[in-house]
Order: structure tokens, then sequence, then C-alpha cells
């Protein structure tokens, strides 16, 4: 990511164009951009200064009617959606079943986009087109602010997991072992919220004991506000213990 977003900052301070034109499509509403229609026909408007993609923006729907808020939320049509494209990126708007918009940031060389906001206002959205247009330093900054993502998804990464076995749960629990550390927490469509984090910094020992019936995960580590070595114990589904000891012994 690093050698990528090297790249991109050379390519963006070779030249930025303020006055530039840049193609605009609008998808889900009518060609008078009055209606919502849920369609994914585009309407290409070709290359607009700042002023007329700024006025074809305050022409479009800001609210949904009710049946097409839950027609959006069910997945049946698609949101109003406007893409600005030029050189060096694209900026996707798509307006919310509740009103405000989800903003996403794409810059053009590292070929991938990012969420900037997933409930932004008109005037904040209004605010970032005209920084699309003008801000010459915008572009490295999403290149940054990928690459940083970038580097904390991969340190997030779960690479090992393995379930609570404990019926006074009553959700499903896993341990899983990260890149920066062990993490206990309710297992959610994939998505650990924590209920217990230690980073590897702060681990002292990790012991992994194998029953008949279930193993366990004994992980001493030591706890900055009680100034003192503690100890977390988990039973764990005796299938799942090769799981989290292969990845362990790395």
């Amino acid at each position: 990511a690093s050698k990528q977003f090297e790249k991109v900052s050379k390519t963006v301070d070779k030249i930025f164009k303020e006055n530039i034109r840049c193609e605009v499509e609008i998808n889900g509403v009518s060609k008078d951009l009055k209606k919502f229609t849920g369609n994914s026909g585009a309407i290409k408007f070709g290359g607009l200064t700042l002023e007329e993609a700024l006025n074809v923006f305050a022409k479009l729907p800001r609210r949904y009617l009710k049946k097409e808020q839950k027609d959006i939320e069910r997945g049946k049509k698609r949101p109003i959606t406007v893409i600005i494209d030029r050189e060096e990126g694209t900026l996707f708007i798509y307006l919310n079943p509740d009103g405000t918009y989800m903003l996403q940031g794409g810059v053009r060389t590292l070929g991938t986009a990012f969420d900037i906001s997933s409930n932004a206002s008109y005037n904040e959205v209004v605010s970032m087109i005209k920084r699309f247009y003008s801000d010459r330093e915008l572009f490295d900054k999403w290149a940054e602010e990928i690459k940083q993502r970038e580097e904390r998804e991969e340190e997030n990464e779960v690479l090992a997991r393995a379930v609570v076995y404990d019926d006074s749960f009553p959700v499903t629990f896993c341990v899983g072992i990260m890149r920066s550390g062990i993490i206990v927490g309710p297992k959610e469509r994939e998505i650990m919220a924590p209920a217990f984090f230690c980073s590897y910094d702060d681990i002292v020992e990790v012991k992994l004991k194998k029953g008949l019936l279930t193993s366990g995960i004994e992980i001493k580590y030591y706890d900055h506000k009680k100034g003192k070595v503690r100890k977390e114990k988990f039973s764990i589904e005796k299938d799942e213990y090769s799981k989290l000891r292969n990845v362990l012994s790395l």
C-alpha cells in the first residue's frame, strides 16, 4: 500500500486542473431530475463545470416517499446516485432512505474507494463537491486515508476463531486470534464486537488445553489499570482447538 501511495502522490502533484470539467452521471431519477425512479439507467451529462454540477445536484429530490424508502431498504430499487469523475479520482454520492447522504471517494491510481461519510447533510455534500473540483490536496488526503484503513484492516483481520463453549451466554461468543492481539466477543455476521481485547505487547502467556469434550484457552496479560498480571480463561469447542493453536504457533 505504501508503494502505491508514493505513486499516487507523484501523479496528483503533477498537474491539478482547478477549472476542470468533470464527467457527471446520475442514476435513479427521471430525465427532468424531478422524480425518483430507482432505475439503474444512467443520465450522462458529459463534462460539467463546478457551477453546472452544483445546479444539477440542486435539482435532485432530497427525500423519498415512504414506499420508496421501503423499496430501497429491501433492495427492490436503487437509491439516487450521483457519480462525479475526473482524472485523479471519483466522488460517489448516494441519497439514503432517511434523507442523508452516503459519500465515497476513489483514487484513480489506487483503483479503490472508501467511505467518507454514511450520513452527510446536503450542505456537507455541496462542500465536498466544491473540494472535489478545487482542492489540489484532496486526492493525497484520500490516498493516505485509504492506506491507513488498509493497515488497520490488516491489523484487525481475524486469522482464526473458535466458538466459546458456555451455555450462559445469550449469544454466540468467539475467541479470535488477530494480527494485533487476541479478541473475545459476540459473533454477528462475522463481525466481532469486542468484550475483551488484549494486544500481544501486554500478553504474558497463552496456554491452550485440549480435553476430551472441550478445550480451553488461558490468557495471562498485564492489566495497566490494575497494575498487575491478570488471567482470563475461556472454554472453547474441541474441534476448533487446532485453529487457534496453529495460528498462535506461527
